[in-house]
């Protein structure tokens, strides 16, 4: 089993990825909400 990526690491991965590309659609105003 050593060697092998956890399923539930993978998909964290990709959903960070997809936050990541929807804040860079964001405008500074709204961008800046997320982080208050």
């Amino acid at each position: 089993m050593e060697g092998e990526v956890p399923k539930e690491i993978v998909i964290e991965d990709n959903t960070t990825s997809e936050q990541m590309r929807l804040f860079k659609e964001l405008d500074k105003k709204e961008k800046a909400l997320y982080f208050l």
